[in-house]
């Protein structure tokens, strides 16, 4: 993508699911990537190496791994969401095909551990599996339904939707 946009459009949130989104009446929030998200930090004009302390570091990484999941999955823009509880738990994307419900959290972590979160997600989302996408190497289980993928592995361990 030379000088275009990603937009992520809000969804109407599918029946049968226990939370409300908070805040909206919608789950999904749009997601907007210009070029600059793809481009590896440290290769500005002015940096000699990653900007790792940088406050918009894991807002853009989580936005740019956001993006690859979809696609690695075939899913369509009509299967993704976002979800978010009143109460503060939050899972950075749904996605939902026939009966199948996967979940995706995304963190700038080379070992990501379990948070509530997750835990609310899981059992309240009846989620097939939850996996957390992290920036480690390794891809490893940290409990039962919930495995830890890392970024740079997404092709050998994400399996395409069927």
């Amino acid at each position: 993508m030379e000088d275009g946009f990603r937009v992520f459009i809000d969804r109407l949130w599918p029946r049968g699911l226990k939370k409300e989104p908070a805040g909206r009446p919608a789950p999904c929030r749009p997601l907007l990537a210009g070029r600059g998200a793809c481009r590896p930090w440290g290769q500005g004009p002015r940096s000699g190496q990653v900007p790792l302390r940088h406050p918009k570091v894991g807002a853009s990484w989580e936005g740019f791994a956001l993006s690859e999941v979809p696609v690695r999955l075939g899913a369509r823009p009509e299967e993704c969401y976002f979800w978010a509880t009143h109460a503060g738990a939050e899972l950075d994307l749904l996605v939902i095909r026939g009966q199948r419900r996967l979940g995706f959290e995304f963190k700038l972590a080379s070992a990501p551990r379990l948070t509530r979160s997750m835990h609310t997600a899981l059992s309240d989302l009846g989620l097939e599996r939850l996996d957390v996408v992290h920036a480690g190497e390794h891809t490893y289980p940290p409990s039962e339904q919930v495995r830890a993928v890392a970024l740079a592995r997404l092709d050998e361990d994400l399996e395409p939707l069927s």
